[in-house]
């Protein structure tokens, strides 16, 4: 611990001159929340299904036989109708 000398008086330095203000600690504190929220909400964040299904060449699922795929109707075609998944020769339609 450092000690001052004034006027043959030892005197002891304040503790608040060594240790990080109460402010600032507050502020690391929701920083480090936010972090922590934000590491969380993307590890429990669901994948879709569909991200990794090749999209269609057809809303019909023609151009890609006997493989698995994915019509997004928002963005292909003309954006509107329903999503399309072709899987194992079936088709399934989303219900809007």
């Amino acid at each position: 611990m450092a000690h001052n000398v004034i006027a043959g008086t030892v005197t002891r330095r304040a503790r608040s001159e060594r240790r990080t203000p109460h402010w600032l600690r507050a502020v690391y504190a929701v920083v480090a929340g936010f972090v922590v929220i934000v590491a969380l909400a993307l590890i429990f964040t669901p994948a879709s299904g569909t991200d990794t299904l090749p999209a269609c060449e057809w809303e019909d699922g023609s151009g890609t036989p006997d493989a698995p795929c994915f019509w997004d109707a928002d963005t292909r075609g003309n954006h509107t109708g329903r999503d399309v998944l072709h899987y194992n020769g079936q088709t399934f339609v989303e219900a809007k």
